[in-house]
């Protein structure tokens, strides 16, 4: 009898210590699953700054370019007719290409946007 409640006991130990490796092993596992999002939400901030900063940049290198068109067109009423047409083409062309440019960013920005939102939502999926 003496010997079967030993044997009891040291099962007995065995089942707790195996059910209390378990329970951390879960914590561990939420802790890591934690800290992923945590990260994931850090880097779609930094990323949604990031963008913001060169969105502005592109629409500041619009108005300079849509300045300078209007500046060399004023400029361009005291000289000569074929002259101030070539110049104002010109402009414009630039003018046209920094719009294009601009676009092109909120586009590209919309989709990383888009892509951005779609991680987000498959993380808190598997959370």
């Amino acid at each position: 009898a003496c010997v079967n409640l030993r044997v009891l006991q040291a099962l007995h130990r065995a089942r707790v210590g195996r059910a209390a490796a378990r329970r951390r092993h879960q914590c561990a596992i939420s802790i890591t699953r934690i800290s992923k999002q945590v990260l994931l939400v850090a880097a779609a901030k930094k990323e949604l700054v990031r963008r913001r900063e060169a969105k502005r940049q592109a629409d500041a290198a619009a108005a300079k370019a849509a300045a300078e068109a209007a500046a060399a067109a004023a400029e361009a009423r005291t000289r000569s007719l074929a002259q101030a047409a070539a110049e104002a083409e010109a402009n414009a062309k630039r003018a046209a290409e920094a719009e294009e440019a601009s676009k092109a960013e909120r586009v590209k920005q919309e989709e990383a946007d888009a892509a951005a939102a779609a991680a987000a939502e498959s993380e808190s999926e598997v959370a």
